[in-house]
């Protein structure tokens, strides 16, 4: 049993208009608030911690009849900002993105494109 999260509302609201990053520290819930959307919508969740999923993002392999992509632990890729910026580019309407990853996720970069 999930315990039901505060931001879990406005995260599928977000993900009606938007790409969606999800950032805080080890622990604390990212994961599991991913998991509970991905039971309610459907949608494909690919995980850089898990070698096949890892070459799926790497390779833009990602299922096309999916309407949802969640990218779990995305921050370890070295070229995750510029790599999430083309595909929210060229897929954006036709898949919700939901991106999540530790306090490192800086979205904000003082060169090159911000996510922001």
């Amino acid at each position: 049993m999930f315990v039901q999260r505060v931001i879990k509302k406005p995260v599928l609201n977000d993900l009606e208009q938007k790409m969606v990053l999800l950032a805080g520290p080890r622990q604390c819930g990212k994961t599991t608030l991913a998991k509970q959307i991905l039971n309610e919508k459907k949608g494909s969740c690919y995980s850089w911690d898990i070698d096949r999923e890892r070459r799926i993002i790497r390779d833009h392999k990602m299922d096309e009849a999916s309407p949802l992509w969640i990218f779990d632990e995305l921050h370890k890729y070295r070229m995750w900002r510029n790599w999430l910026k083309g595909v929210y580019d060229f897929h954006h309407e036709r898949h919700s993105i939901l991106v999540t990853g530790s306090a490192k996720l800086a979205v904000y970069s003082r060169g090159g494109d911000s996510l922001q």
